[in-house]
């Protein structure tokens, strides 16, 4: 176990009752169990894309342009380690250039 305060994750992998503290984390395992998805998703960068959608298009765009980007990633036959950037940065292309991409942050 780490003594360094440095070497600790930020968000623990689990509290103390053996739980993932983190519930959006919980949700997409749990959905991605349940629909039988095996693929690691880059949450992140499907979140930075819904963000761009909401900032440049409209707010509604962001659920709605998620979920096109997953349905083109499932028409694709390929995964989304593979092709999420990929179909990403063709989704990011197509967004005004004043959508922000690229913020960290919390909307």
């Amino acid at each position: 176990m780490p003594t360094d305060p440095s070497d600790r994750t930020e968000h623990p992998r689990h509290d103390s009752t053996g739980r993932e503290p983190d519930p959006m984390g919980r949700w997409i395992r749990s959905l991605s169990a349940d629909l039988g998805i095996d693929d690691d998703i880059d949450v992140r960068r499907v979140l930075d894309v819904a963000r761009g959608a909401a900032r440049g298009v409209a707010r509604p765009a962001a659920p709605v342009t998620a979920f096109l980007l997953g349905l083109a990633l499932g028409r694709s036959g390929g995964t989304a380690e593979t092709d999420l950037p990929r179909l990403a940065d063709r989704v990011e292309a197509l967004l005004p250039a004043d959508s922000a991409q690229g913020e960290q942050g919390g909307d």
